[in-house]
């Protein structure tokens, strides 16, 4: 599978500068296949780690591309090659801002922002269409804000339209990240054409809206949840206009024909979306009782699917997800001990290396599972203020989990959440408590 994540810097091989005509400034990222490194004058130099011909094929099919499209929509290229030791190599307009992918993460994004990177979104990928490719690989890590300017990034699994026999990559594989990827790409990604590239457009903005992608899990249940499933109505989720509602579900169509047929059809219809209100889920939709929830957060060590899939494969919800950073909850109706499955999954999440805080809440349950109340909507309103290491849980949760527990250094709204073995602390029954050992001094 190419695309997904790019590896975190420290997860890449120790690379030296390579031999390079002018002097490399330092490293400003890394992924799977090359490096990046800072050059003078506002740009950046894309240097493969390996010299193979897979590597080299990337790297000038990704200047190719950047020469076709040109900037705004893309970084502008300014030269391109093979080092002496065989690596490929290309230089490009640097571009400074964030990424989408780093804005979500962040937190909320305001409903005026999200059209706001749409429609820079759609018209990037106008541009590239337009220069005869097909991105393959859209995801909010690819996707700059640069100011006013929406830029795409990483061509480097482009592909040529309407054939493309110098596809760079093998054939029968996939390319693209698994939470962005249209159907027919995860089938044949050697056949697409621009509409996989609004499929992705359609799973980027229901993230923008919802805080995750339309399909969690592990790569079997992406799969076949992009071959097979409907996501939840983006309405059931966030508040978001009717038409861009529409128009982002026409955009996940499983078949290519029923999704707009152009960037620029999909950006006539968002402008046509953007002025009309909001649409929010209606009164009479919610439960009219609050049912108690227990909620699981964790910030894990990278975004791995290994890791959302251990929280899947538990049946808990997953309310939101921000880049490494996810919020999930265990339901009665779905469990019938909620709190021994929340820290399971804690622990599970905290052995491979994830920090996690339990609570539990009482929350309204909207249709299509959608939970409602400030306990999601601002979890720092019960998460620690201090940073932690571990499994931390509030007090409410150490009062009706039967786990060990012991004092957390965090304070007394906060215990840590023990080894099963260690002698368990009992919690949330003060009251009581004192009445009994009154009862047996009078008793002695």
């Amino acid at each position: 599978m190419h695309g997904g994540p790019a590896a975190p810097i420290d997860e890449v091989a120790a690379e030296t500068p390579p031999e390079f005509s002018e002097p490399l400034g330092a490293r400003i990222g890394a992924g799977g296949f090359a490096s990046v490194w800072e050059l003078a004058n506002g740009r950046v130099a894309k240097i493969a780690h390996a010299a193979h011909e897979l590597a080299r094929a990337r790297i000038a099919r990704e200047a190719e591309a950047l020469a076709a499209v040109g900037a705004p929509a893309v970084p502008q290229l300014h030269a391109s090659g093979v080092l002496g030791d065989g690596r490929a190599f290309l230089v490009a307009e640097r571009i400074d801002g964030p990424t989408l992918g780093a804005l979500l993460a962040a937190g909320p994004i305001a409903p005026h922002d999200a059209i706001a990177y749409a429609r820079g979104l759609l018209d990037a990928l106008a541009a590239i269409h337009a220069a005869s490719f097909v991105h393959r690989d859209i995801k909010p890590d690819n996707v700059v804000v640069a100011g006013d300017r929406v830029v795409i990034l990483d061509l480097g699994l482009a592909r040529k339209l309407p054939r493309d026999p110098d596809d760079p990559t093998r054939a029968g594989v996939q390319v693209g990240s698994l939470e962005y990827a249209a159907p027919e790409q995860l089938a044949d990604s050697s056949a697409v054409d621009v509409r996989a590239d609004l499929y992705a457009f359609g799973c980027v903005v229901y993230e923008l809206y919802a805080g995750r992608p339309p399909f969690v899990g592990d790569a079997a249940a992406l799969e076949r949840a992009h071959a097979a499933l409907r996501p939840p109505r983006l309405s059931a989720l966030a508040p978001v206009a009717e038409g861009i509602e529409e128009l982002v579900h026409a955009c996940l169509a499983k078949d290519p024909a029923r999704r707009p047929a152009s960037a620029a059809d999909a950006r006539a219809s968002l402008d046509r979306a953007g002025g009309v209100e909001l649409r929010t889920p209606a009164a009479s939709m919610l439960r009219e009782d609050k049912q108690p929830v227990v909620l699981v957060w964790a910030e894990l060590p990278k975004v791995d699917r290994a890791l959302l899939a251990a929280v899947s494969a538990r049946k808990l919800a997953i309310a939101s997800q921000r880049g490494r950073r996810v919020l999930a909850a265990a339901l009665g109706g779905d469990h019938a001990d909620p709190a021994a499955v929340a820290v399971a999954a804690a622990r599970e999440l905290g052995a491979a290396g994830a920090r996690v805080a339990l609570h539990v809440d009482a929350l309204r349950v909207a249709p299509g599972g959608k939970l409602e109340g400030d306990a999601v909507d601002k979890p720092e309103t019960w998460l620690p203020a201090s940073a932690w290491t571990g499994i931390v849980v509030t007090r409410a949760f150490a009062g009706v989990a039967r786990a060990a527990m012991r004092p957390s250094p965090l304070g007394d709204e906060f215990r840590a959440l023990a080894d099963d073995d260690a002698e368990r602390e009992l919690v949330g029954r003060d009251a009581l408590l004192t009445d009994l050992a009154a009862d047996a001094a009078a008793a002695f």
